[in-house]
């Protein structure tokens, strides 16, 4: 993940908690374990904006 966008913004703008954003980013939840909707929405936000 991007660590140039700020949790709060990849947050609000994806729909994700900013706790969901700050755990993957220090590795302390892995992808495979977060639910297919936060990664659908994660995605999204990342098509959306070339991150």
């Amino acid at each position: 993940m991007d660590k140039t966008v700020s949790t709060y913004r990849l947050a609000k703008e994806a729909g994700v908690s900013q706790s969901t954003i700050t755990r993957l980013r220090n590795k302390e939840r892995l992808f495979k374990n977060i639910t297919v909707e936060t990664l659908i929405k994660v995605q999204t936000w990342i098509d959306k904006n070339g991150k």
